[in-house]
């Protein structure tokens, strides 16, 4: 079926109520399919080469036929065959380790059906992208409409296998059942963190949801049932609700069980549930659950305390390997009689490899558990396994003054190293921007951060998994200039040999005699991206010239002067209160490069702002609040934080691709994000967030709430798109990824379109959510991608310090420059 028709049918059947959807029929049966070796070229690279995908995109696709004939891009000829469904829904194919699977279902009706499948990447029903299951967690069951007569699934696969059912939704609006997250409820505290738990809405509506929750088995006065959670569902999807759970009535025994339940207004729904919550003592080992900064959903870290109350105690954050999660990280440390172990889950087991949301998370667990329980804020150390020992290493390297010492087990160093990232054509000029986006995976370019604290490298030299020497290459490059460092490898070790290649008592000896630095007088630090990282010590960065290239800075204060040598920094700030005398003075010469300024205050009166002018001096002078800030910059990731949500127009497409988005979201990194239609949009909605904004339609709604007097950074105006106020283009089939300012000084805006039905497909799995994977603030792209990679980037670059546009920071492909 041509899928420009499904997209307008899709459009037409949104707006029909939920009487005319059928129920009752058998569910189709599944037997066979297709299957192809499409051989993608994708990895872990911004663009990607498919031929299916460009067919789909391109308006070409057909629905294939056994025998067809599908060119790779290395130029060998697949083709379709036949493959047959196992009882258990499973698909076993040579193909299907990088390739596609074709199933036409039949319906005799309208319908809505769970789809339940895993080993997917992803999956196009009836031309839609929806969520996949690649690591075969078994939990995604997925609300889908099955049209009268043919209906077209097609799986993108890079496991071998896929295990594909269709069920009957329990209810218009239920609990899935699955995937929960829960707290431990302490037994002294009085009421328990707060809990996730997923609700699908199998309808074409949108649907608002309340879950009410109580102790369950309680009969007194005051065990009313409490409204915990509510939101506004997107139709045919699902979402993970964070549900503040009430206090319990009573605690006797192990657990407490709460009953859910759900007010749906009238719509036919699950009932209830029972989620149980385990009763720990604060002594022993114990999960706490939070709200997140980034998407405001429920996450936890697992927390080990000492053997003995601690007034201050050590902390040392761990990080788990793929696969393992914190709580698993957690139970492989024997407790200490000096420290707490705290161990966050980089959002889920394989997560982001502790980079882009994973970083964040591991961050934001170390400040939340910093604050609960105080801990001695000189002795934090940072220690993790497999890729938990990757991120030490990158988390060691973008917040150097944040770790007295580090210490990371069979780590591997960086994408480029293990992963096989995409290598950037230093003679391209689209492509060393491209790479620009991800300068903060590259642990080697900020290897020098290292040396503020210790380091404890163990690797075992018979590592098949993460090769030592990942390990020997740190150990190599530390040795030019560290100075305090040890290194071991166990020898005849594999990558795992029992819980103390985590839990190594030479390791935590190290740690015991190492602290941070107070207001250290002399030091350097560079950061390739201050919407990373910015601050070390007393300074933070704040805008750069270059955005994405390494600003460096040198330190050097005594008692009456301090001398910063700068690279690549157009404005910073500096926190000078430890410098007061007695009486509370600030009296200090600051020499910045060729400059001077004198700064005489007292204590208490905040930062001092330094900036550069064009000529290259420096003043004290305060950045423009509209100006880039570290917490309002690119490049485009930046917006998938700060409790985001996405926003949608009233086409199809731009609702299809925030589901598909949001869905890929919960499944990678246990997200909730909320799906806003432009049309109930006010200020309030996006004042204190990020949001993202899919298509034309919600962009000038956005806008129009914005009404800014300047050009803005981005601006669309009947499918031509403007980039900073300077380059206008309207290219066929062209989409858009970018980055602008949002309503307030700390919040920004994504923006993803296309100009015409095939630019919004191509814009549908472009790869956000994979780590390692980075977009400039702005980028064009062309469906020639599909074919060539690189070369169907039409343009991109970054803003400069004010959001308008910068020719020395963008790149065009050859003949289409402005």
């Amino acid at each position: 079926m041509h899928h420009h028709f499904l997209l307008r049918l899709f459009a037409t059947i949104l707006l029909l109520p939920v009487a005319a959807i059928q129920a009752g029929e058998p569910l189709p049966l599944l037997t066979e399919g297709l299957a192809v070796e499409a051989g993608r070229k994708a990895g872990r690279s911004p663009v990607y080469i498919d031929p299916v995908e460009h067919a789909w995109i391109t308006a070409t696709w057909a629905a294939p036929a056994e025998g067809d004939e599908l060119t790779r891009p290395d130029g060998r000829v697949a083709q379709w065959e036949r493959v047959t469904i196992a009882d258990d829904g499973t698909i076993n194919s040579p193909a299907l380790r990088n390739g596609y699977v074709y199933l036409n279902i039949p319906s005799a009706s309208r319908r809505i059906v769970m789809l339940e499948a895993s080993g997917h990447s992803a999956v196009r029903v009836n031309g839609d992208s929806r969520a996949g299951d690649p690591y075969n967690y078994g939990f995604v069951k997925l609300p889908i409409l099955l049209q009268p007569g043919d209906n077209e699934l097609l799986f993108r696969c890079a496991r071998g296998r896929l295990k594909v059912a269709l069920s009957e939704p329990p209810a218009q609006v239920f609990f899935l059942g699955a995937d929960d997250t829960r707290p431990h409820l302490l037994d002294s505290s009085k009421s328990p963190g707060p809990a996730g738990v997923v609700v699908v809405n199998a309808t074409t509506d949108w649907v608002d949801v309340r879950v009410v929750a109580k102790q369950k088995g309680i009969r007194l006065h005051n065990d009313a049932f409490v409204r915990t959670a509510s939101t506004r569902l997107a139709p045919l999807t699902l979402q993970k609700l964070p549900i503040q759970l009430p206090p319990p009535v009573i605690v006797d025994g192990g657990e407490v069980h709460y009953e859910f339940r759900l007010d749906t207004e009238g719509l036919e729904n699950g009932g209830s549930r029972t989620l149980v919550v385990p009763v720990k003592q604060s002594t022993e080992r114990h999960d706490v659950t939070f709200i997140s900064r980034i998407d405001g959903s429920a996450q936890y870290y697992t927390f080990v305390p000492p053997t003995k109350p601690l007034e201050n105690p050590a902390l040392v954050l761990t990080l788990h390997g793929a696969s393992v999660e914190g709580r698993r990280q957690a139970a492989s440390y024997t407790p200490k009689d000096w420290c707490a172990i705290v161990a966050p889950t980089n959002r889920r087991p394989y997560g982001f490899d502790w980079e882009d949301w994973g970083r964040l998370d591991a961050i934001d667990v170390l400040e939340r558990a910093t604050e609960s329980f105080e801990p001695d804020p000189s002795r934090i150390y940072l220690t993790g396994h497999s890729m938990g020992g990757h991120g030490t290493w990158n988390i060691g390297v973008n917040f150097p003054d944040r770790f007295a010492a580090i210490g990371p087990s069979a780590g591997w160093v960086s994408f480029w190293s293990y992963t096989g990232a995409a290598e950037f054509n230093k003679d391209k000029p689209i492509e060393q921007i491209m790479r620009r986006a991800v300068s903060s995976s590259d642990t080697l370019s900020l290897v020098e951060n290292l040396n503020h604290g210790g380091i404890y490298i163990l690797h075992g030299d018979a590592d098949d998994n993460v090769p030592v020497t990942q390990a020997r290459t740190m150990r190599t490059e530390l040795a030019k200039f560290h100075r305090d460092f040890a290194y071991f490898e166990q020898p005849g070790a594999g990558h795992w040999w029992g819980n103390q290649c985590v839990d190594w008592k030479p390791m935590f000896e190290f740690f015991k005699d190492r602290t941070i630095p107070t207001n250290p007088a002399k030091f350097s630090f560079v950061t390739n991206d201050p919407g990373i990282t910015s601050r070390c010590y007393w300074i933070e960065v704040l805008q750069q010239v270059q955005w994405g290239v390494q600003s460096r800075m040198e330190v050097d204060a005594t008692n009456d002067s301090i001398d910063i040598t700068t690279a690549n920094m157009q404005s910073f700030a500096i926190d000078l209160d430890w410098a007061a005398d007695d009486s509370g003075l600030i009296s200090r010469t600051i020499k910045i490069d060729d400059s001077t300024t004198v700064v005489s205050r007292q204590v208490g009166r905040g930062l001092v702002y330094l900036q550069r002018s064009d000529d290259g001096l420096w003043s004290q002078a305060l950045p423009d609040a509209a100006s880039k800030n570290p917490n309002r910059s690119g490049p485009f990731k930046n917006a998938f934080r700060n409790n985001m949500a996405f926003v949608v127009g009233n086409d199809a497409w731009s609702l299809a691709k925030a589901r598909y988005d949001a869905e890929t979201f919960w499944y990678r990194g246990n997200g909730s994000v909320n799906i806003i239609p432009a049309a109930t949009l006010g200020a309030t909605d996006i004042r204190n967030r990020n949001i993202i904004v899919y298509g034309g339609e919600a962009f000038q709604t956005v806008t129009a709430i914005l009404d800014r007097s300047k050009e803005h950074a981005v601006s669309i105006d009947g499918g031509a798109y403007t980039i900073g106020g300077a380059v206008t283009r309207r290219d066929s089939g062209m989409a858009i990824l970018a980055i602008m300012p949002g309503l307030t000084d700390d919040t920004l805006i994504g923006v993803v379109a296309g100009v015409d039905e095939s630019g919004q497909r191509l814009c549908e799995q472009v790869p956000v959510f994979v780590s390692g994977i980075g977009y400039p603030d702005w980028t064009l792209l062309s469906t020639d991608m599909l074919r060539n990679g690189f070369e169907g980037i039409i343009g991109a670059g970054f803003f400069d310090a004010n959001w308008d546009y910068s020719p020395d920071q963008s790149a065009w492909q050859d003949g289409l420059s402005p």
